[in-house]
């Protein structure tokens, strides 16, 4: 199986979120092939060799209509961000997605906006008690 993940500011040496998905990555080795796009704010430089792939934004958005026929080529594409994430979620949900919930949305409207997307997703990982219950009532 090959698995896409996908997450803004990779650095597992300091950040959960990236902590989580370098375990992933790591222990999954050899049973599945996981990689890495990392879409960031902070690290302005740019990598697209091998299975980690970092992207600085803004400067990477020219590169967005070719998320979905590159998100194509992979079994599953792991999208942690928050439920209002509106640019990676709808397309990702079209391409095998798992959305793992990993930033609080503080306003209803990104998760209505991404209503649709969210039930098309194979499975959507919560972290939050107040996520779970909102995903609830949709």
């Amino acid at each position: 199986m090959n698995v896409l993940y996908w997450v803004f500011n990779y650095m597992p040496q300091w950040e959960a979120v990236s902590k989580e998905i370098a375990s992933l990555r790591q222990s999954l080795n050899g049973r599945i092939k996981g990689s890495l796009i990392s879409l960031n704010t902070k690290d302005r430089s740019l990598s697209l060799a091998a299975d980690e792939k970092r992207i600085p934004l803004p400067y990477g958005l020219p590169l967005y209509p070719l998320v979905k026929p590159y998100a194509s080529r992979f079994d599953v594409n792991h999208l942690f961000a928050s439920a209002a994430e509106r640019f990676l979620t709808p397309i990702l949900a079209r391409q095998n997605g798992v959305l793992t919930i990993a930033k609080d949305t503080p306003m209803l409207q990104g998760f209505e906006r991404n209503r649709d997307a969210f039930r098309r997703m194979r499975a959507i990982v919560v972290q939050g008690e107040r996520d779970r219950e909102i995903l609830r009532q949709m």
